[in-house]
């Protein structure tokens, strides 16, 4: 098995860069002496600017951690001034070239290229008659750079962090061999001239490798050099133009559990509660839903092969389609500086265990909101993910943004390699819910699969005193019932609570009350009547009241279309123990006054 540098290994040699490199030139020279050194060992010559300008520029971009001539946010801080878009060759190089002089490299450049850089001895490279040249003194230079032994070798051990050993490798035998893949003896001789380096050059000990291959983030970066520490001279990038959640949106679903269920008796709002929470910390495009139902399958959730057809054509074929899961799975790994949410409705309506499969294991997170345990993505699917990813390859936006969040030594490439193996849950992805454990035909979740979940239940009464959109709330909007010919004025709000009181006295689970929200908003008007006797009274005498129906009613024997009947005639009399004066409009009830006196507290 082929062995990596260790966390530990690479953080230390981060933390000597991080606290002895000062900002500007010096990263960026040594970064573009690297790009230099390994085009000549990759080409066995020097790079001629006229004829090999297109193939340097490209080469030195990629190798120095840039595309396109734009800098990448997790160098940001540590290079000079940003290389030109335009492919004049002295323009885009005169920002790298220079050993000190970044500052003046652009005017003097400008000026005349075949004279620049000027001065004895202050250059790395040189520019002669449009050749560039790689003069011997480089590598002298390089103790301006690093003017330690330690510091030489934190530098191969960060470039080289990704690369691979054979098992037998010593630490020297190592970075000798990986630095050997990409530069010359020159500079691999320049950069241990003091003798070979020891895991002691970096302040480590023995334990340098690791059989896996290290994913550093700046979650990673974050907990070895918390803010406030004498290493925590870093900060985290300027992601401004890569997020498209504004910092708004960001903050407010920041220390929100990845995955969470709303889960309370029917009409306590927790579609509602958790549809605004979502709209509010997510932008529209980052929002996917899905209802399940008792016939819903790990195949439609997740993604199986079906057949397709291209618009307008007979011809018939199979490809593996992905399922919301998959969609948001693939959405989030492509853009890891923006949020996204899948929302399920009613999650226990389906066998959830079934539904999620083998990614229920996913749904274990570590603090920062990663998958603890990967799984391995099927066949199938890995060339789904592939062919998303190849579709993104083009977009410089997505490109940059995965290179420089998962690792800024990771190519694209190696990304989507990686990506196609295993599928592991990134903490921009987040799973919300909601569950109502009274629905008849719900399916039991297991302890395995609930232990996954932040549960947060909604109280019976929460949303009653809140006011609506319209200004309004439930606890104080009146509706008319007609009793004996005459119509009166009552609450809604009065009313639920007392029938959830005579449930409380016959014992009946909480999960089976009257939320504030079983009557909708909108049917709180002149069709109250109809709506109570086809929402509450069926509901009461086919699910709740079913087996007590002679304790809930004043006609123990009357039946659903009889009680009906009852309520056009008697109004809230029908129920044993609730008078009309119990529920008319006036003073509000004593729960709701408490609660509205604690909201002014509050």
């Amino acid at each position: 098995m082929s062995k990596y540098f260790s966390i530990d290994a690479i953080m230390a040699a981060f933390s000597l860069l991080n606290t002895e490199l000062s900002a500007g030139t010096h990263f960026s020279a040594l970064q573009y002496m690297f790009a230099l050194d390994n085009y000549a060992h990759k080409f066995g010559r020097d790079c001629d600017t006229d004829s090999d300008e297109d193939t340097f520029v490209s080469f030195a971009h990629k190798v120095g951690g840039l595309e396109d001539g734009e800098i990448p946010d997790h160098i940001d801080g540590f290079t000079g001034k940003k290389p030109k878009k335009d492919k004049d060759s002295a323009r885009i190089h005169s920002n790298f070239i220079s050993a000190g002089a970044v500052q003046r490299s652009e005017r003097a450049t400008r000026e005349d290229p075949e004279l620049y850089p000027s001065g004895a001895k202050s250059y790395l490279f040189a520019i002669s008659k449009k050749v560039l040249l790689a003069d011997s003194i480089c590598y002298e230079h390089l103790d301006a750079y690093l003017p330690s032994k330690e510091m030489k070798t934190a530098f191969a051990v960060w470039v080289e962090r990704n690369s691979a050993f054979k098992d037998d490798s010593s630490f020297a035998e190592a970075l000798k061999d990986a630095l050997g893949q990409s530069y010359t003896g020159n500079l691999i001789n320049a950069l241990w001239k003091e003798g070979a380096p020891s895991p002691d050059d970096i302040g480590i000990d023995d334990d340098v490798f690791s059989n896996v291959k290290p994913r550093i983030d700046w979650v990673m970066i974050g907990e070895y050099f918390p803010v406030g520490e004498p290493n925590s001279t870093h900060s985290e990038p300027d992601r401004a133009n890569l997020v498209k959640n504004s910092s708004e949106l960001l903050e407010k679903v920041a220390g929100l559990p990845r995955n969470l269920i709303y889960f309370g008796a029917p009409g306590t709002g927790k579609s509602y509660q958790l549809n605004k929470l979502v709209r509010d910390g997510f932008a529209k495009k980052n929002i996917r839903r899905v209802t399940f139902y008792p016939d819903y399958t790990y195949s439609q959730f997740v993604g199986c092969f079906k057949p397709y057809s291209e618009p307008d054509s007979k011809e018939i074929s199979y490809e593996f389609v992905e399922g919301p899961f998959l969609k948001t799975y693939l959405e989030a790994i492509a853009h890891p500086y923006d949020n996204f949410v899948l929302l399920i409705e009613e999650i226990n309506r389906a066998n959830p265990a079934a539904v999620f499969g083998d990614v229920f294991q996913l749904l274990d997170r570590d603090k920062s909101g990663n998958s603890v345990f990967p799984v391995a993505a099927p066949k199938e699917m890995a060339g789904c993910i592939g062919s998303y990813l190849n579709a993104l390859k083009d977009d410089a936006d997505v490109r940059d943004a995965i290179e420089g969040y998962y690792d800024p030594d990771m190519d694209f490439d190696d990304f989507r390699e990686i990506a196609c193996e295993e599928l592991s849950l990134p903490p921009n992805m987040y799973i919300w819910a909601t569950m109502n454990s009274a629905d008849q035909g719900v399916f039991p979740m297991d302890t395995a699969f609930k232990r996954r979940w932040n549960f947060r239940y909604i109280d019976i009464d929460a949303g009653a005193g809140k006011p609506l959109e319209d200004g309004k709330k439930i606890s104080e909007i009146e509706v008319t019932i007609t009793v004996n010919g005459t119509d009166s004025q009552i609450v809604w709000d009065k009313l639920r609570r007392k029938i959830n009181g005579l449930m409380k006295d016959l014992r009946i689970n909480e999960d089976k009350f009257l939320g504030p929200f079983f009557i909708p908003h909108n049917d709180l008007n002149d069709r109250f009547s109809d709506v109570f006797k086809d929402k509450v009274l069926l509901y009461l005498c086919e699910d709740v009241g079913k087996l007590k129906r002679g304790r809930l009613f004043s006609d123990e024997t009357a039946t659903y279309f009889e009680l009906c009947k009852q309520f056009d005639r008697d109004g809230v009399a029908i129920f044993k123990g609730i008078e009309l004066a119990d529920v008319v409009a006036g003073e509000p009830s004593e729960g709701v006054a408490a609660e509205s006196e604690e909201e002014t507290e509050e």
